[in-house]
């Protein structure tokens, strides 16, 4: 995946050099094949929307995902305690912050997860690349558990320490699509630029109505009902055009089961992807505007190699954004048609900011 980051911290990932060359696996030949699950099944969760208590992860599995976020951080890590006894692992950050792998509470529940992660748990819904040919499960959340303290310490501590670190990103400026706030540490505005291109370059006419106009990047803020900072906080993440966009809590005025709907297709999914944005389409809570910059969900040794329960099998092989249409998408054929597909009460006039 060509815009994946990769740090050359040497203190941090000394030993990542010459794990990833072997899959990820300390040179011990190929991940073995899970045993037990993580997070997260449709089986695995009752119709309360609770995790029901997890068996840990592999030993080699869940080393795989420290490395993955050494891999994607480490040039702000200034070294791993404990690795090879993973759930005894902490992570300290240059800063000094101190992040432990694993905090030893099992059996969290769903809101827990959001509430209460620690890196184990940012990394346990693996993320599905490409086009999927089904709608997310239950709870089926990649990218939305994260440990806030980890992007304080990378991306900036407060409002102001993250202002600080913006830079101004033209985003697709052939077709006048403005300019927006991003945060450049850790190429995440590099990130940004490099998906303005692409589409700017390569997107048919017909589509740009998806990308342009924005809604917006950086905004230190709570995500709507919660406590807990939005990614915007840290000008991490990018809402496209809120017209074409659809929002879980917008469709549960309506419908409390908030059945998935998406308009937004898969033609502008493909490059935030490959510059190492995850999409909020991709989640049950859905928020398909949404798009985040998260390398460490988007490394080849953890992406999900399944279906959209989020089960683990096998090891995931590399990042293909090739694959089945998911139905609720257009297609060419129906692009047309899609502005039928949803009526004006959808959408209403005072919408609660998305996370």
């Amino acid at each position: 995946m060509t815009g994946y980051h990769c740090s050359t911290n040497a203190s941090a990932v000394a030993l990542l050099c010459l794990t990833l060359a072997a899959g990820c696996t300390g040179g011990r030949g190929p991940i073995e094949e899970p045993r037990g699950e993580h997070l997260t099944s449709i089986e695995q969760i009752d119709k309360g929307g609770e995790a029901r208590p997890q068996k840990a992860p592999p030993i080699q599995e869940a080393i795989a995902e420290l490395r993955c976020i050494t891999a994607a951080y480490g040039d702000f890590i200034r070294e791993v305690r404990n690795e090879q006894d993973v759930a005894r692992a902490v992570v300290v950050m240059n800063d000094g912050t101190e992040i432990r792998w694993e905090d030893g509470i099992e059996g969290k529940t769903f809101e827990q997860l959001l509430d209460e992660p620690d890196l184990q748990d940012q990394m346990s819904i693996r993320y599905p690349p490409g086009r999927r040919s089904e709608a997310p499960g239950i709870n089926d959340d990649p990218g939305r558990i994260r440990v806030e303290s980890f992007f304080k310490s990378i991306y900036g501590a407060d409002k102001q320490a993250v202002k600080d670190n913006l830079v101004t990103v033209d985003w697709m400026p052939r077709h006048g699509g403005g300019k927006l706030r991003f945060n450049e540490r850790n190429g995440a505005a590099d990130a940004l630029r490099a998906v303005s291109s692409q589409l700017d370059e390569g997107l048919p006419e017909d589509l740009l109505r998806y990308v342009i106009p924005t809604a917006g990047t950086f905004n230190w803020r709570k995500i709507a009902g919660t406590a807990r900072l939005s990614v915007h906080s840290f000008g991490l993440a990018v809402d496209i055009n809120v017209k074409h966009s659809d929002y879980w809590r917008w469709t549960m005025k309506r419908n409390p089961s908030h059945p998935y709907r998406n308009k937004i297709p898969f033609e502008v999914v493909e490059v935030f992807e490959e510059h190492g944005f995850i999409w909020g389409g991709k989640w049950y809570h859905f928020d398909t505007m949404h798009f985040e910059y998260r390398p460490e969900l988007l490394h080849p040794a953890c992406l999900r190699a399944t279906s959209s329960s989020g089960r683990r099998t096998r090891r995931p092989g590399p990042f293909d954004p090739r694959g089945p249409d998911l139905p609720c998408a257009p297609s060419r054929s129906h692009r047309k048609r899609d502005s039928r597909a949803t009526t004006r009460g959808d959408l209403p006039h005072k919408k609660q900011p998305p996370g």
